[in-house]
């Protein structure tokens, strides 16, 4: 698949609203990250180091598929559970196939008035080298918790191939609250940096074995 599934008011009013009362919650444990995008960033060429720049965030890790085979809810925050169902609740109703996730955060990217690049390093989430994956397609939801600025950016290359320049971008997807954005996990991307606004996103990484059409 290297199609961008852009789906509007993915969540309606009500379940926007329920949503970011969770993220408000005063149990949850959000941790800094300064370098979200991991390793990749110590493989940039001086040419990407021009254009791809880290930026401060915090996450919320609310779900994890353990090793991607014992399943566990990260319960060091409340509300995990609700978040969990309401994300696969709206799965069932907008994706005509089964599928199991994976991985289920929630990121708040600190702005920066003064940044000027592309996007954060782009990486993939999840390990899909791993042979568990070697019969599914995989996919990343990227679901936008408000208005911001910094736009998610999807690439052509995939996680066998080396990091993309900007030249090789498939989409870019500005953040408006209520929509969710569905690509190939495989797919090379970048998280964006808001210049006006905290920007809040959900991130989630679920498998199938069929295909996704809208």
């Amino acid at each position: 698949m290297s199609e961008v599934h852009i789906i509007d008011n993915f969540l309606n009013k009500y379940e926007q609203n329920l949503l970011n009362t969770y993220l408000s919650g005063r149990k949850i444990l959000w941790k800094y990250d300064k370098s979200p995008s991991g390793p990749n960033v110590k493989k940039l060429s001086l040419k990407q180091k021009e254009i791809f720049f880290e930026n401060e965030i915090f996450t919320w890790q609310i779900y994890i598929n353990r090793n991607y085979k014992t399943t566990q809810i990260e319960m060091d925050a409340e509300n995990n559970l609700e978040v969990l169902k309401l994300f696969e609740h709206k799965l069932y109703k907008y994706l005509p196939f089964n599928f199991e996730i994976l991985r289920l955060q929630a990121h708040i990217g600190i702005p920066n008035s003064t940044f000027n690049g592309l996007g954060m390093t782009p990486h993939v989430d999840v390990p899909y080298e791993l042979n568990d994956f070697e019969n599914y397609n995989v996919y990343n939801l990227v679901y936008y918790c408000n208005d911001s600025t910094g736009d998610t950016v999807i690439f052509k290359e995939q996680i066998d191939t080396p990091i993309p320049e900007i030249e090789t971008v498939l989409a870019k997807v500005s953040p408006k609250k209520g929509t969710a954005v569905v690509f190939n996990g495989h797919n090379y991307h970048s998280g964006g940096v808001s210049t006006t606004n905290t920007r809040k996103v959900i991130n989630l990484n679920f498998i199938s074995k069929d295909k996704f059409t809208m």
